[in-house]
């Protein structure tokens, strides 16, 4: 299946656009795994209704990629707010 999209004015795919069309075609439930810069385009497209992490028994240290990446988050108050579930 290929579904067309719209794009932004800096070239990246119009995640609202996407997950519309998804949406059409009865994809309700989208599963994302493109990395950080993806989850925090998601979470500021309002298009999260859940976070799944998982966690490892290795610890990656100062050089380790953040698991959302979102720049404009520099305070502890300013972030979104989920609930952890077990």
């Amino acid at each position: 299946m290929l579904i067309e999209c719209k794009t932004t004015n800096s070239g990246r795919l119009d995640l609202k656009d996407a997950m519309a069309k998804l949406a059409q075609k009865g994809l309700t439930n989208v599963l994302c795994e493109g990395g950080a810069s993806l989850a925090a385009s998601l979470i500021d497209d309002d298009l999260v209704d859940e976070l799944v992490g998982f966690t490892s028994g290795r610890i990656l240290g100062a050089d380790g990629v953040p698991a959302i990446d979102h720049p404009t988050v520099d305070e502890l108050t300013a972030p979104a707010r989920f609930n952890l579930e077990h």
